[in-house]
């Protein structure tokens, strides 16, 4: 049977709204292990064991399977208020950041995860807790200076991967360094045993970060041969997550290809850049909806740890 002929498992036809609440019920079970049967439409899906990863995950299934783009959002709603997203067709405008001017911003404050995120880092600067570390073999022959540029050309597209960040009596910034070079090392691993380059892998994956002086992104290219490549990539959680990461991951490959091909690579346009997504954040919270939800996680919270 070929893709024409493929009868589309994921469609709904004319869903109702307890056909979507069926199936959102069967995902969210699916993704937490906990029975349809205990799950409450009406709770927050946190109460059931979901993360903001898990939540990534259910994003994408609602994506492939329905079409539909749910919001990313800083609190996790009930099966039930999903469920009035879904009918809605997805995320309206005004739940989403809108972009600015579009020019660069080279300081801005930290969104809330990030400030609790170098408040850890504050506290246990030598911890490698928030290190985000891919590596992999290329079996195949590499071309290491098309890959660095790939690398750089990444950076500069994405200023996030060139910030520090800078802690005054003003508050945390960070700033996007200008003209930064991307740390991309490159070792003669030929004469080296498998113990040596996991030893070194290890140790280098495990090397913690300095936030204030950068980079948060680091780049080792071990070569065992011209057919044999170690490429180890590490960077710190304040600027990079499990979403983020997928697409640097598919832009990389794109560019690659494209500087190895000597062909320029053109990849969509960033409307947004992050500063706008901490500023959309911060008028969020501070506005009526902002307090609903302190109000309604006070609730929630207190009901559930009050002895």
């Amino acid at each position: 049977m070929d893709s024409t002929t493929r009868p589309r498992d994921s469609a709904i036809a004319a869903p109702g709204p307890e056909d979507v609440q069926r199936w959102l019920l069967s995902e969210l079970a699916a993704i937490t292990g906990v029975s349809t049967s205990q799950i409450d439409p009406n709770q927050s899906i946190a109460r059931y064991g979901i993360d903001s990863l898990m939540y990534v995950e259910l994003v994408y299934k609602v994506s492939k399977k329905l079409g539909v783009a749910l919001p990313r959002l800083s609190f996790l709603p009930s099966a039930a208020e999903l469920t009035a997203q879904l009918l809605k067709g997805g995320q309206g405008r005004e739940q989403v950041p809108q972009p600015s001017s579009g020019q660069l911003n080279r300081e801005y404050p930290l969104s809330y995860a990030q400030q609790s995120l170098y408040y850890l880092h504050q506290l246990a600067p030598e911890s490698t807790a928030y290190n985000i570390v891919v590596a992999f073999t290329v079996r195949s022959g590499l071309d290491a200076s098309a890959l660095r540029q790939a690398f750089q050309v990444l950076s500069e597209r994405h200023p996030l991967l060139r910030a520090r960040f800078s802690s005054s009596s003003a508050g945390i910034t960070q700033v996007i360094r200008e003209g930064a070079r991307v740390a991309f090392k490159e070792w003669d691993a030929s004469n080296w045993s498998a113990a040596l380059l996991n030893d070194r892998l290890v140790k280098e994956a495990h090397r913690p970060f300095n936030l204030e002086k950068g980079p948060v992104l680091r780049v080792h290219l071990y070569s065992r041969s011209a057919e044999h490549n170690v490429l180890l990539m590490i960077v710190h959680h304040i600027v990079s997550d499990l979403w983020s990461l997928a697409v640097i991951m598919n832009e990389l490959g794109a560019l690659y290809t494209g500087i190895r091909a000597g062909q320029p690579t053109a990849l969509p346009s960033l409307e947004m850049q992050y500063a706008d997504y901490v500023r959309w954040q911060t008028e969020t919270l501070t506005s009526p909806r902002g307090q609903w939800l302190r109000d309604y996680w006070h609730r929630q919270l207190s009901a559930r740890y009050l002895f």
